[in-house]
Protein backbone atom coordinates (compact mmCIF):
# COMPACT_ATOMS: atom_id res chain seq x y z
CA UNK A 1 0.00 0.00 0.00
CA UNK A 2 1.66 3.44 -1.01
CA UNK A 3 1.08 5.80 1.76
CA UNK A 4 2.31 9.41 2.83
CA UNK A 5 4.61 10.34 4.91
CA UNK A 6 5.35 12.84 7.30
CA UNK A 7 8.40 14.52 9.51
CA UNK A 8 8.03 13.98 13.56
CA UNK A 9 10.73 14.63 15.86
CA UNK A 10 13.63 13.44 12.86
CA UNK A 11 11.39 10.24 12.54
CA UNK A 12 9.39 9.15 9.64
CA UNK A 13 5.42 9.07 10.18
CA UNK A 14 4.20 6.23 8.14
CA UNK A 15 0.06 5.44 8.34
CA UNK A 16 -0.17 2.65 9.83
CA UNK A 17 3.09 3.07 12.15
CA UNK A 18 1.42 2.07 15.80
CA UNK A 19 2.47 -1.07 16.87
CA UNK A 20 2.23 -2.09 20.54
CA UNK A 21 2.65 -4.12 23.29
CA UNK A 22 1.43 -5.24 26.23
CA UNK A 23 3.74 -5.57 29.28
CA UNK A 24 1.43 -7.83 30.94
CA UNK A 25 0.41 -10.30 28.22
CA UNK A 26 4.45 -10.38 27.17
CA UNK A 27 5.52 -10.59 30.07
CA UNK A 28 6.58 -14.78 29.58
CA UNK A 29 8.54 -14.47 26.59
CA UNK A 30 10.21 -11.20 27.92
CA UNK A 31 11.42 -13.06 30.73
CA UNK A 32 13.04 -15.74 28.64
CA UNK A 33 14.65 -13.98 26.45
CA UNK A 34 15.85 -12.01 29.47
CA UNK A 35 17.09 -15.22 31.14
CA UNK A 36 18.74 -16.39 28.31
CA UNK A 37 20.93 -13.20 28.10
CA UNK A 38 21.48 -13.70 31.85
CA UNK A 39 22.83 -17.39 31.71
CA UNK A 40 26.40 -15.68 29.50
CA UNK A 41 25.56 -12.35 31.26
CA UNK A 42 29.99 -12.06 31.62
CA UNK A 43 30.70 -13.46 28.76
CA UNK A 44 27.93 -11.69 26.60
CA UNK A 45 28.92 -8.32 27.96
CA UNK A 46 32.09 -8.50 28.09
CA UNK A 47 32.19 -9.65 24.34
CA UNK A 48 29.74 -6.88 23.86
CA UNK A 49 32.50 -4.49 25.66
CA UNK A 50 35.16 -5.28 23.63
CA UNK A 51 33.26 -5.01 20.07
CA UNK A 52 31.82 -2.03 20.57
CA UNK A 53 33.43 -0.27 23.62
CA UNK A 54 29.84 -0.16 25.25
CA UNK A 55 26.96 -2.61 26.43
CA UNK A 56 24.83 -1.55 23.84
CA UNK A 57 24.37 -2.57 20.25
CA UNK A 58 22.65 -2.20 17.30
CA UNK A 59 18.77 -3.33 16.23
CA UNK A 60 18.87 -2.85 12.86
CA UNK A 61 15.30 -3.46 12.71
CA UNK A 62 14.05 -0.27 15.19
CA UNK A 63 16.81 1.47 14.56
CA UNK A 64 17.73 1.72 17.98
CA UNK A 65 19.90 -0.30 20.09
CA UNK A 66 19.52 -3.37 22.65
CA UNK A 67 21.33 -3.94 26.10
CA UNK A 68 22.79 -6.77 27.62
CA UNK A 69 21.55 -7.66 30.64
CA UNK A 70 24.94 -7.99 33.31
CA UNK A 71 23.93 -9.67 36.11
CA UNK A 72 21.19 -11.42 38.36
CA UNK A 73 20.41 -8.59 40.21
CA UNK A 74 19.82 -6.44 37.20
CA UNK A 75 18.12 -9.11 36.16
CA UNK A 76 15.90 -9.22 39.19
CA UNK A 77 15.21 -5.41 38.86
CA UNK A 78 14.01 -5.54 34.94
CA UNK A 79 11.33 -8.51 35.99
CA UNK A 80 10.06 -6.29 38.80
CA UNK A 81 9.77 -3.35 36.54
CA UNK A 82 7.82 -5.36 34.27
CA UNK A 83 5.58 -6.57 37.12
CA UNK A 84 4.95 -3.24 38.20
CA UNK A 85 3.33 -1.67 34.59
CA UNK A 86 0.48 -3.66 34.62
CA UNK A 87 -2.02 -3.08 32.08
CA UNK A 88 0.05 -0.24 30.66
CA UNK A 89 0.41 -0.53 27.29
CA UNK A 90 3.90 0.82 25.19
CA UNK A 91 3.26 2.14 22.12
CA UNK A 92 5.92 2.70 19.21
CA UNK A 93 4.68 5.82 17.42
CA UNK A 94 6.68 8.89 16.56
CA UNK A 95 5.91 10.42 20.51
CA UNK A 96 8.81 10.14 22.63
CA UNK A 97 7.10 8.49 24.91
CA UNK A 98 3.42 6.97 24.91
CA UNK A 99 1.16 4.75 26.56
CA UNK A 100 -2.04 3.52 26.88
CA UNK A 101 -3.57 2.45 30.24
CA UNK A 102 -4.72 -0.89 28.92
CA UNK A 103 -6.97 -1.89 25.87
CA UNK A 104 -10.66 -1.38 26.11
CA UNK A 105 -11.37 -4.90 25.73
CA UNK A 106 -9.90 -7.99 26.82
CA UNK A 107 -8.76 -10.02 24.11
CA UNK A 108 -9.69 -13.40 25.60
CA UNK A 109 -13.42 -12.64 26.40
CA UNK A 110 -13.97 -9.68 24.25
CA UNK A 111 -15.53 -8.11 27.74
CA UNK A 112 -14.99 -4.16 28.65
CA UNK A 113 -11.42 -4.36 31.25
CA UNK A 114 -11.83 -2.12 33.94
CA UNK A 115 -10.83 1.14 32.27
CA UNK A 116 -12.70 0.11 28.80
CA UNK A 117 -15.52 0.29 31.08
CA UNK A 118 -14.74 3.32 33.14
CA UNK A 119 -13.99 4.96 29.51
CA UNK A 120 -17.39 4.13 28.23
CA UNK A 121 -19.01 4.74 31.02
CA UNK A 122 -17.19 8.57 31.39
CA UNK A 123 -17.29 9.41 27.33
CA UNK A 124 -20.93 8.14 26.59
CA UNK A 125 -22.64 8.38 30.39
CA UNK A 126 -20.75 11.18 31.77
CA UNK A 127 -20.81 8.99 34.95
CA UNK A 128 -19.53 11.26 37.55
CA UNK A 129 -17.93 8.64 39.23
CA UNK A 130 -15.85 6.78 36.06
CA UNK A 131 -14.89 10.69 35.32
CA UNK A 132 -13.42 11.28 38.76
CA UNK A 133 -12.09 7.74 38.72
CA UNK A 134 -9.90 8.20 35.10
CA UNK A 135 -8.55 11.28 36.14
CA UNK A 136 -7.29 9.99 39.35
CA UNK A 137 -5.89 7.04 37.57
CA UNK A 138 -4.00 9.46 34.82
CA UNK A 139 -2.72 11.79 37.86
CA UNK A 140 -1.10 9.16 39.65
CA UNK A 141 0.11 7.66 36.53
CA UNK A 142 2.01 10.78 35.80
CA UNK A 143 2.98 11.57 39.04
CA UNK A 144 5.13 7.68 39.54
CA UNK A 145 6.15 7.88 35.91
CA UNK A 146 10.03 9.19 34.82
CA UNK A 147 9.45 11.77 32.32
CA UNK A 148 5.77 12.66 32.73
CA UNK A 149 6.25 13.18 36.31
CA UNK A 150 8.82 16.63 35.87
CA UNK A 151 6.79 18.06 32.57
CA UNK A 152 5.03 21.55 33.12
CA UNK A 153 2.68 21.23 30.79
CA UNK A 154 -0.45 19.18 29.39
CA UNK A 155 -3.28 19.17 26.65
CA UNK A 156 -5.31 16.81 25.52
CA UNK A 157 -6.72 16.50 21.88
CA UNK A 158 -8.14 19.46 21.49
CA UNK A 159 -12.11 18.55 20.67
CA UNK A 160 -13.50 19.92 17.02
CA UNK A 161 -15.81 22.20 18.60
CA UNK A 162 -17.28 23.13 21.78
CA UNK A 163 -18.97 20.61 23.28
CA UNK A 164 -20.68 20.31 26.31
CA UNK A 165 -18.28 17.65 27.66
CA UNK A 166 -15.29 16.10 26.18
CA UNK A 167 -13.42 13.74 28.51
CA UNK A 168 -9.88 14.29 27.03
CA UNK A 169 -10.05 17.97 27.87
CA UNK A 170 -12.00 17.11 31.45
CA UNK A 171 -8.65 15.10 32.58
CA UNK A 172 -6.43 17.62 31.04
CA UNK A 173 -8.17 20.36 33.05
CA UNK A 174 -7.63 17.96 36.63
CA UNK A 175 -4.27 16.59 35.49
CA UNK A 176 -3.25 20.65 35.47
CA UNK A 177 -5.24 21.88 38.37
CA UNK A 178 -4.07 19.39 40.93
CA UNK A 179 -0.27 19.07 39.79
CA UNK A 180 0.15 22.79 39.34
CA UNK A 181 0.80 22.65 35.39
CA UNK A 182 -0.39 24.47 32.66
CA UNK A 183 -2.98 23.17 30.46
CA UNK A 184 -2.63 23.97 27.06
CA UNK A 185 -5.62 22.91 25.36
CA UNK A 186 -7.87 26.11 25.22
CA UNK A 187 -4.83 27.59 23.10
CA UNK A 188 -5.68 25.35 20.26
CA UNK A 189 -7.40 26.45 16.87
CA UNK A 190 -9.26 24.74 14.40
CA UNK A 191 -9.90 26.47 10.83
CA UNK A 192 -12.58 24.81 9.55
CA UNK A 193 -14.08 21.23 10.58
CA UNK A 194 -13.24 17.12 9.23
CA UNK A 195 -14.84 16.46 5.69
CA UNK A 196 -15.80 13.23 7.54
CA UNK A 197 -15.64 12.08 11.13
CA UNK A 198 -12.12 10.41 11.63
CA UNK A 199 -14.01 6.76 13.34
CA UNK A 200 -15.45 6.64 9.48
CA UNK A 201 -12.41 7.16 7.57
CA UNK A 202 -10.01 4.64 6.33
CA UNK A 203 -6.60 5.01 8.43
CA UNK A 204 -4.82 6.19 5.08
CA UNK A 205 -7.50 9.01 4.78
CA UNK A 206 -6.57 10.25 8.50
CA UNK A 207 -3.53 12.21 7.99
CA UNK A 208 -4.94 14.32 5.11
CA UNK A 209 -8.55 15.45 6.81
CA UNK A 210 -6.48 16.57 9.84
CA UNK A 211 -3.99 18.03 7.97
CA UNK A 212 -7.28 20.43 6.28
CA UNK A 213 -8.49 21.34 9.47
CA UNK A 214 -5.44 23.72 9.61
CA UNK A 215 -5.16 22.83 13.66
CA UNK A 216 -2.68 24.94 15.06
CA UNK A 217 -1.08 26.15 18.95
CA UNK A 218 -1.75 29.81 19.09
CA UNK A 219 1.15 29.55 21.65
CA UNK A 220 4.89 29.49 21.01
CA UNK A 221 6.40 27.67 23.39
CA UNK A 222 8.93 28.69 26.05
CA UNK A 223 12.42 26.81 24.87
CA UNK A 224 12.86 23.38 26.63
CA UNK A 225 9.21 23.10 26.91
CA UNK A 226 7.90 18.91 27.41
CA UNK A 227 4.75 18.63 26.76
CA UNK A 228 2.35 15.74 28.29
CA UNK A 229 -0.34 14.92 25.23
CA UNK A 230 -3.78 13.15 26.68
CA UNK A 231 -6.44 11.08 24.87
CA UNK A 232 -9.21 8.78 25.38
CA UNK A 233 -8.89 6.08 23.43
CA UNK A 234 -5.89 5.39 20.90
CA UNK A 235 -6.72 3.74 17.96
CA UNK A 236 -4.57 4.00 14.68
CA UNK A 237 -2.79 6.75 16.75
CA UNK A 238 -3.05 9.72 14.21
CA UNK A 239 -4.23 11.78 15.97
CA UNK A 240 -2.52 12.08 18.63
CA UNK A 241 0.37 11.99 16.30
CA UNK A 242 -0.44 15.14 14.32
CA UNK A 243 -1.74 16.73 17.31
CA UNK A 244 1.91 16.11 18.07
CA UNK A 245 3.76 17.52 15.59
CA UNK A 246 1.64 20.95 16.07
CA UNK A 247 2.82 20.98 19.80
CA UNK A 248 6.71 20.58 17.83
CA UNK A 249 5.92 23.40 15.45
CA UNK A 250 5.16 25.50 18.35
CA UNK A 251 8.03 24.91 19.81
CA UNK A 252 8.26 21.50 22.30
CA UNK A 253 10.51 19.72 22.74
CA UNK A 254 9.69 16.35 24.09
CA UNK A 255 5.78 14.97 23.53
CA UNK A 256 4.83 12.31 25.86
CA UNK A 257 1.38 10.85 25.58
CA UNK A 258 -1.22 9.01 27.51
CA UNK A 259 -3.89 7.32 26.10
CA UNK A 260 -6.78 5.65 28.55
CA UNK A 261 -7.23 2.56 26.51
CA UNK A 262 -6.19 1.39 23.36
CA UNK A 263 -8.24 -0.44 20.66
CA UNK A 264 -7.52 -3.87 20.32
CA UNK A 265 -7.24 -3.41 16.22
CA UNK A 266 -5.90 -0.18 14.33
CA UNK A 267 -9.38 0.00 12.99
CA UNK A 268 -11.45 -0.58 15.86
CA UNK A 269 -12.78 1.85 16.69
CA UNK A 270 -15.88 0.48 18.69
CA UNK A 271 -17.28 1.86 22.48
Amino acid sequence: MSVETKSLNGLTLREPIQKAFSVRSCLASHLSLVSFLCLSRRQLGQSLKRLLGSLYFPNNEFGNFWRSVQDEEEFAKIAEWIVAQGSRIYLRDCLNLSIALDTNFDATNGKYTELGALERSAKLEKESGAIARLCRICIDTISNLPYYRDTQLVTSVPPMSAKEFDLPSQISQAVATTLGIKDLTANFEYNSPKAIPLKDAAIEQKWNLLEATGLRLNDQLPANSDVILIDDKYQSGTTMQFVAMKLQEAGARYVFGISLVKTLRDTDNAS
